[in-house]
């Protein structure tokens, strides 16, 4: 059994969280903009500041690292391909994407519109299959020692 290419998991991962910081920056700056500045008025939230926008790009490269190992660990069991890293984004999306976000509706169901939410998150799982396919496009492992 060969051991995973961490290179090329950091280097997948680093492209996925490109593809997901601007995609995320598209998403939030044009689609979600105002539904989200309504909801955070009705929850008495300010806008989130400097610090919080560079925390969420950084977590945003550790999704794609995360994404990028999923993939490589899957590898030998589903085989090297678009169907492996896709296995891998629907993991993390379904992780951390699905699961927050069906409890931001269950404990906010009055702020943020269901329409808003819905449309999240499929946006945020195309996102997410794209950032996947781009991981996993990257991601080799070496060859193996005689």
């Amino acid at each position: 059994m060969q051991s995973i290419n961490w290179g090329r998991v950091i280097l997948g991962g680093l492209l996925a969280g490109v593809i997901l910081n601007v995609l995320e920056l598209i998403l939030n700056l044009l689609i979600y903009a105002e539904g989200m500045e309504a909801a955070l008025e009705v929850m008495g939230v300010e806008q989130p500041g400097t610090a919080w926008m560079v925390t969420f790009v950084i977590l945003a490269f550790v999704i794609g690292c995360v994404i990028s190992f999923l993939y490589a660990a899957m590898r030998p069991r589903l085989g090297a391909g678009p169907f492996t890293a896709l296995a891998a984004g629907d993991t993390v999306w379904f992780l951390a994407w699905l699961w927050p976000t069906l409890m931001w509706i269950a404990y906010f169901p009055t702020a943020f519109p269901l329409s808003l939410m819905v449309l999240a998150l499929v946006l945020s799982f195309i996102e997410v299959q794209i950032a996947a396919l781009a991981a996993g496009w990257v991601y080799k492992e070496e060859p193996a020692m005689a």
